[in-house]
């Protein structure tokens, strides 16, 4: 149990093996110092791990923990992580997800599941409150994940005699054949940059679906919903979650990153592409674009809709339509929109999936590893995803990913994080980097990373911390209140706490809604630099349980081609953002936000 709300208070073992299911201890001391979410994920991992010697073993555990702020109406708080070790580099991967297991995962009564070994046939568990039940598989396996996900759901609905609402996570046909970069999926969101679907793959367990009546406690109520209605205004005001991404999605960002030459293109060897307009943001909103929706909890409502063969589909994030658009050289949207959809089916982490295409194209070019894949060339690459998932032909090497092809073959051309491939927006933009490819992370930019992994322990989507910068900054950038804003920024990672004195000043800042957040719904005091040192103290873990593993911490640099390649003029965000949305205000002049964050 738990003194403080929102949690549940349990942590459950499960061994595949036995059947049996055990709690496991977790003190309230240690809920203060991780919170939940990402940071608690890589500490049960670490906790429960023994002497897995591989990511595809039986003692290997896979960890999904949910956030404490889930299921009390705080924005953005219905994300869930899970965290295991890596088939790519047998070191830690920890992965966010939306959808809405986590929140049902808490409603039946827990704060994380831990599991171990593996079943003796392909089964699927289904949780509801206490009780866990496990099926046989037979049917669902070598389902997509939408046809998985709905064979679950109509699993429950006969076995209870009308529609149960519950929670799914699930692999596809990659994870079950044990392809690298496998990802889990819940409902229509997979787990972000995550290569863990082999893991449950090998654990011969298709997916879980999760139900249950609990009530999820909140410290005080009233103070949450004022709260929660105060945050919502204020993502709802801010120019990148007011505006931008409500209309343009993720895909609003890929005209800024064109102009910052951060835009990949060729296998990152430049860093904008010619054909981007025709993969932008403001181009599927008007071509492409059914409607906007978004995870529960979530008023961005960042995710985008399409139309595909007569059904209705979830569009592409940026990372999707820059990395199979400028990265390989294609600008047909409608493309791009078919292979997200693809990829999420046969259940592909969408970001090496990707790279891996890019870096075998390069492949091909320079005689490296002959296949039929060429830049400029959409026509097979459908196949190709087929092939990957099933592991037919050459997808059998492909399901290997781009890090470890590029070390058999001498053809590592991307830079390393995480340290999986990079994504088309790796440091918030570029902040950080020197156009020389050499690191030159400042404070500011590190404390940043432990603001959004704090965020994530909460059980948050990061896309609330984009509108850390405040609103003033934007609409009247000549103001006192900006000018203050800008001098005290670099004070921010020693002395963050002064940052609260800018409520006096009629200025509010997302991240310090999150410690409001955790005091009115847990009634867990942190100041706002101990809320900070909830992220960075995750982030240390991980770097230290990485070590212990044997895989080293990489110096992020940009690929050599996008650090030297050509770059259009540059533009600063703001006049991206006035452009893109037309009605943003006189007062809203240039402003770098790169310079402002410390590059």
């Amino acid at each position: 149990m738990s003194n403080f709300s929102g949690y549940t208070g349990r942590v459950v073992l499960l061994d595949l093996d036995s059947r049996e299911v055990k709690d496991y201890p977790l003190s309230d001391d240690e809920r203060k110092q991780f919170v939940g979410g990402r940071s608690m994920a890589v500490k049960l991992l670490s906790d429960c791990l023994e002497k897995a010697d591989s990511a595809l073993s039986e003692e290997n555990p896979i960890v999904i923990s949910t956030g404490p702020l889930t299921g009390t109406g705080v924005p953005a708080s219905n994300h869930f992580w899970v965290a295991s070790l890596s088939p790519v580099t047998g070191g830690v991967s920890v992965c966010g997800c939306g959808g809405d297991f986590g929140l049902y995962l808490k409603r039946a009564g827990f704060d994380a599941l831990v599991i171990k070994g593996k079943c003796n046939e392909p089964s699927w568990l289904w949780i509801h409150n206490d009780r866990f039940t496990f099926n046989g598989a037979k049917d669902v396996w070598g389902l997509s994940v939408g046809e998985a996900q709905d064979a679950l759901h109509a699993a429950l609905d006969e076995e209870r005699g009308c529609r149960v609402k519950c929670g799914t996570l699930a692999i596809g046909p990659a994870g079950e054949n044990l392809v690298k970069y496998a990802t889990v999926a819940s409902g229509e969101y997979e787990a972000e940059r995550c290569d863990l679907g082999a893991v449950l793959g090998f654990k011969l367990l298709k997916g879980i679906a999760v139900s249950g009546n609990r009530e999820i406690s909140v410290a005080d109520i009233e103070d949450t919903r004022v709260l929660n209605a105060k945050w919502s205004e204020l993502l709802h005001k801010h120019p990148v979650t007011g505006s931008l991404m409500p209309k343009t999605g993720t895909l609003g960002f890929i005209g800024y990153l064109n102009t910052q030459g951060l835009l990949p293109t060729g296998n990152y060897s430049a860093g904008s592409f010619d054909g981007c307009d025709a993969i932008s943001g403001e181009h599927f909103a008007d071509k492409c674009n059914i409607a906007c929706a978004g995870c529960t909890y979530c008023p961005v409502r960042c995710r985008r809709t399409v139309m595909l063969d007569g059904k209705v589909v979830r569009g592409p994030e940026l990372e999707l339509a820059a990395l199979m658009g400028s990265n390989i050289l294609n600008s047909d949207l409608r493309l791009i929109n078919r292979w997200n959809h693809e990829m999420f089916e046969y259940g592909l982490d969408p970001v090496s999936a990707a790279n891996t295409i890019a870096w075998a194209m390069e492949a091909n070019e320079a005689g490296v590893l002959k296949s039929e894949l060429s830049f400029g060339i959409t026509t097979n690459i459908s196949d190709v995803l087929g092939d990957i998932a099933y592991r037919r032909g050459m997808g059998a090497e492909l399901a290997e990913g781009s890090v470890l092809l590029g070390r058999k073959y001498g053809l590592e051309t991307c830079s390393l994080m995480k340290p999986l491939e990079l994504t088309a927006v790796e440091r918030f933009m570029g902040v950080g980097v020197s156009k020389k490819g050499v690191p030159s992370k400042k404070a500011l930019t590190e404390f940043y990373d432990s603001l959004l992994a704090a965020a994530e322990s909460c059980g948050q989507c990061r896309s609330v911390s984009y509108a850390d910068i405040p609103e003033v900054l934007f609409s009247a950038p000549d103001s006192a209140e900006a000018t203050v804003i800008r001098l005290l920024l670099p004070l921010a990672p020693k002395f963050y706490g002064l940052i609260g004195l800018l409520d006096s000043l009629g200025c509010t800042i997302p991240s310090l809604m999150h410690t409001k957040a955790l005091s009115s719904a847990l009634g867990m005091k942190l100041s706002p630099a101990q809320f900070a040192d909830v992220g960075k103290r995750g982030l240390a873990f991980e770097d230290e349980l990485n070590e212990k593993l044997g895989v080293k911490k990489k110096a992020y640099t940009l690929p050599a081609g996008m650090a030297s390649g050509k770059v259009v003029p540059k533009k600063p965000f703001s006049a991206v953002l006035k452009e893109s949305l037309g009605k943003l205000g006189e007062g809203f002049s240039a402003l770098p936000i790169p310079k402002l964050l410390g590059k």
